[in-house]
């Protein structure tokens, strides 16, 4: 056995030890159930109590590999893009030093008309982090499905993986991962993924300020109860939800990212309203427009209907 296949079995062992899952799989909700009910709370705990809870294991997990935090930037972002809000963590981590990692809140204006959907809020928050010091990105694989399967609780059958065929590289990283290629890897056609942007393969959709796009892999959790089915083509089904994005090009700013919220949900099926985040994303523009004296963005009349 590899010093690096060593050291990561190790990570894993003694990261999921310190961080034990707090529910079940059983009690974890299919898509849909939750949609007429209040899921903000799950055996006394609070969803902004896990929420806290998931935003401090990536920190103190990515503190002792060596990342340093740095601060958020506005939510608002004075191009028209998304209707001035970020849109994601793409050049928040531009200007940091090497090895930054960072906690971005963001909104995107399309998803209001994905309001129906279990997995959609009008804000919320990405952890993103850098490494450029890597010239592949097989340590970056490991780092991340080691935080996945010891902080967050997820073991590696729970994953799916979407990408282009650059993820071929690192085929056998992810078997030292227990991701078996075959039933949990969809790879996409290249031009395809480009032209969608939406980070099952490439990121960076048409007309983002920060430009070129990237390729990635898109990170995918499984929602059901049980062992995964193997994955067969994108999109994948309801099912899943992604959660979360690794960039493949070592010298792209960032080097992996989760969705915060979407870490909570598929390991305790917590989920706040989308009336409550939607109440906390008016009140942080407000907050912004009147500290800066700059205009409110278009995105803030959309949401604010």
């Amino acid at each position: 056995m590899n010093q690096y296949r060593r050291r990561s079995i190790l990570r894993c062992i003694l990261l999921s030890l310190a961080y034990p899952l707090r529910l079940s799989a059983q009690q974890r909700d299919k898509p849909g159930q939750s949609e007429n009910r209040d899921t903000s709370t799950v055996a006394d705990v609070t969803f902004e109590q896990a929420f806290a809870g998931v935003q401090q294991k990536a920190i103190d997990y990515h503190r002792k590999i060596g990342y340093h935090p740095v601060d958020r930037k506005p939510l608002l972002t004075g191009h028209p893009f998304n209707g001035g809000l970020r849109y994601d963590e793409s050049g928040t981590l531009k200007e940091a030093p090497n090895q930054a990692m960072i906690v971005q809140d963001c909104a995107r204006i399309a998803d209001i008309t994905e309001r129906e959907r279990h997995d959609i809020l009008p804000y919320f928050h990405i952890f993103g982090c850098n490494w450029r010091n890597y010239t592949d990105r097989a340590q970056i694989i490991g780092d991340a499905l080691a935080f996945l399967n010891g902080p967050v609780g997820l073991t590696p059958q729970r994953l799916a993986l979407v990408s282009v065929e650059a993820l071929a590289s690192y085929r056998d990283v992810l078997a030292e991962h227990d991701i078996d290629w075959r039933r949990q890897v969809v790879i996409r056609n290249t031009e395809e993924a480009k032209a969608a942007g939406d980070g099952s393969g490439f990121f960076r959709p048409e007309n983002h300020p920060e430009q070129p796009a990237f390729s990635c892999m898109g990170i995918y959790a499984w929602l059901g109860e049980g062992d995964a089915p193997a994955v067969q083509s994108y999109p994948l089904p309801t099912q899943w939800t992604e959660i979360g994005e690794l960039v493949l090009d070592p010298g792209a700013e960032v080097a992996y990212a989760f969705g915060l919220e979407r870490l909570v949900y598929v390991t305790t099926s917590l989920w706040p309203s989308w009336h409550d985040r939607r109440k906390q994303l008016l009140t942080r523009v407000e907050t912004e427009v009147a500290a800066s004296g700059e205009a409110f963005p278009e995105g803030y009349y959309l949401f604010k209907g």
